[in-house]
């Protein structure tokens, strides 16, 4: 039985307030795991018209009309006959998940009680997980007594995510309770993941990378419109953890004299504004770069106007070489992270065309 809909089942079978330590102890679960659950139960039954209500130091009740409750009841049913536990992909794909989403460590008995498998599973899957991470040079940190935690650079973290991000919204063993109002240009499965991860405004975002799209009189492709979106999604959220990206000098005085910059900086003041988050001059390169590699896919290059030395056009062909990587990677399901031909290989495709602009 899905443990969400357990808790949601208790709440409606409950005359009383529970408490987090009385729902903690009949799951036999930690009271993190039931607050974490508890939000992903109040997504689900706002939709149905019911509301979670926390009362400090007294409990959690449902409150709504008799007929919406009833109705709850007929759902819950339902799904807990085609509820099924998660495949070993699956179960990657979550842990990788709760590493990116956590302010610190996760520990091994966290995991094997929110995915219902023991430890020894958990230690297994950790196995893929790491693999997985090896692709974009990050590292699974073991810290014996406290938990597990992922580290590496700042750049490396956020195509990583972006990444998570593409996979996951394949993943149909993932329960997901989609946004019936949602109008905007990002898929439903893609803005989940990204609700999962990050608690922001997409709305606001996407008006944002809208109003940039206007500016620059260029209309993006959906993919190439919900990957811009994902990676400022991704600058937020770390610009609000004190993480930020560092370019070098050379490219980034490069990529002040080009107009995008222009709208970038617009962007950040918007950004800055809707979600209290301070941009720093390479975040806004960053937002350049991913930009002009938009363009660059869907050739428009010849809107793209750089004018860089040898050593400096060198340094952005190896960021665009590593970004495009990361692209098809995600499009193709395909690990090419230790295809060094084809990265040479992009490399010098990319720098007469970067000289030439």
């Amino acid at each position: 039985m899905d443990r969400i809909l357990e808790i949601i089942n208790m709440l409606l079978n409950s005359e009383q307030p529970l408490t987090v330590d009385y729902i903690a102890n009949t799951l036999k679960v930690s009271n993190k795991t039931i607050r974490n659950d508890l939000k992903k139960a109040e997504e689900f039954v706002q939709q149905k018209g019911v509301k979670i209500i926390k009362k400090p130091r007294v409990g959690i009740v449902l409150e709504g009309p008799r007929n919406k409750k009833l109705e709850l009841v007929d759902e819950i049913k339902k799904s807990l006959d085609f509820e099924e536990p998660f495949s070993p992909e699956a179960r990657k794909n979550y842990i990788l998940k709760r590493l990116f989403m956590s302010k610190g460590s996760v520990t091994i008995k966290e995991l094997a009680e929110e995915l219902y498998v023991s430890r020894i599973t958990i230690h297994k899957d950790l196995q893929s997980v790491e693999k997985w991470l090896n692709k974009f040079n990050l590292k699974l940190l073991k810290k014996p007594n406290y938990g597990i935690e992922v580290v590496g650079d700042e750049e490396n973290w956020r195509n990583a995510v972006a990444s998570l991000i593409v996979l996951t919204k394949e993943q149909k063993e993932l329960k997901e309770f989609l946004y019936n109002d949602y109008t905007g240009r990002i898929d439903y499965r893609t803005l989940m993941q990204l609700r999962e991860l990050f608690d922001i405004d997409y709305k606001q975002l996407e008006k944002i990378v809208s109003n940039a799209e206007s500016k620059l009189k260029f209309r993006f492709s959906d993919e190439a419109f919900i990957s811009l979106v994902i990676h400022v999604a991704i600058s937020i959220e770390r610009l609000k953890h004190k993480k930020d990206v560092k370019l070098s000098k050379a490219v980034l005085n490069n990529l002040k004299q080009k107009d995008e910059y222009v709208i970038a900086q617009q962007m950040a003041k918007e950004i800055e504004e809707k979600f209290n988050v301070v941009l720093s001059e390479s975040e806004i390169g960053y937002i350049v770069l991913h930009i002009i590699g938009t363009k660059m896919q869907q050739n428009k290059i010849e809107d793209v106007n750089l004018e860089l030395e040898d050593e400096e056009s060198i340094e952005l062909a190896v960021i665009m070489s590593k970004e495009i990587i990361n692209i098809a990677e995600r499009a193709l399901s395909l690990d090419l992270s230790n295809d060094k031909q084809l990265l040479n290989g992009l490399i010098l495709h990319l720098r007469p065309t970067i000289n030439r602009l």
